[in-house]
């Protein structure tokens, strides 16, 4: 699991998670998640729009999961491909709570953006 840094903007409600020694050469976009990755296609960066709403299910409500958003002190990611699925293990920890969401996002459905 890589530690990474972070980025929680409240206004837009998007969470960012990022290496930031590393830079992005390509953006992928599958709903609310947008990856990014370097040159050589290693997973640089993770973007979760309306993240309030997109963890919710992780920790006991919208209102919790934007209370731990706000209350970021550490992050980290994982990913791998499995068939045609990207499996995104993520470590969020807040002040008073640590959740390990685990996302399933499909290949079929990613768009390419550069």
């Amino acid at each position: 699991m890589k530690e990474c840094n972070f980025s929680y903007e409240e206004k837009s409600d998007d969470l960012f998670l990022f290496e930031h020694y590393r830079k992005s050469a390509q953006s992928i976009s599958n709903g609310n998640f947008v990856l990014d990755y370097d040159a050589e296609g290693n997973l640089v960066g993770i973007e979760v729009m309306n993240a309030s709403t997109t963890l919710a299910e992780c920790v006991k409500d919208e209102k919790a999961s934007l209370l731990l958003l706000t209350s970021l002190k550490k992050c980290s990611f994982e990913m791998k491909k499995k068939e045609d699925i990207i499996i995104l293990k993520l470590v969020l920890e807040g002040k008073t709570e640590v959740i390990h969401p685990i996302l399933y996002l499909s290949l079929e459905k990613l768009q390419t953006t550069c």
